[in-house]
């Protein structure tokens, strides 16, 4: 009789482990899954998706445009070092802002998963007592 229910809490135990990896690996999936992640983004944030194209767009045909000047290879030369340094300039202010702008989302992603971690591993401590 004490084999019998040993056996059944280990089978009940095997198939809970079973279940907890299944659920991991669909959660897994799911966080890998770039292009479903985007998709809901850009449909949820659509007004921000455009504005931030619009105004990529804009930063890179100031930084590449013509601006009608005369085409001799001296001025050639001397706008070209300047786009390339007003381009670099304007990635490196670029970099900078999105950087600050996305500390705070990261700080959160990054609560929320820790979280989500630490909750588990508590009812996974929890269970076993």
């Amino acid at each position: 009789m004490k084999n019998t229910t040993e056996r059944e809490r280990l089978l009940a135990a095997v198939s809970h482990s079973r279940r907890e990896l299944r659920d991991g690996l669909m959660q897994t999936r799911e966080a890998a899954d770039f292009t479903s992640r985007a998709k809901a983004s850009v449909q949820k944030n659509l007004f921000w998706w455009i504005g931030g194209a619009v105004i990529a767009g804009i930063c890179v045909a100031s930084a590449t445009g013509s601006d009608g000047s005369p085409k001799d290879a001296e001025t050639k030369k001397r706008l070209s070092a300047s786009r390339k340094k007003s381009f670099r300039s304007m990635l490196s202010r670029l970099g900078g802002v999105l950087i600050s702008l996305s500390s705070p989302l990261l700080k959160a992603f990054l609560t929320r998963e820790i979280a989500g971690a630490l909750s588990k591993i508590g009812r996974n401590e929890s269970a076993d007592l």
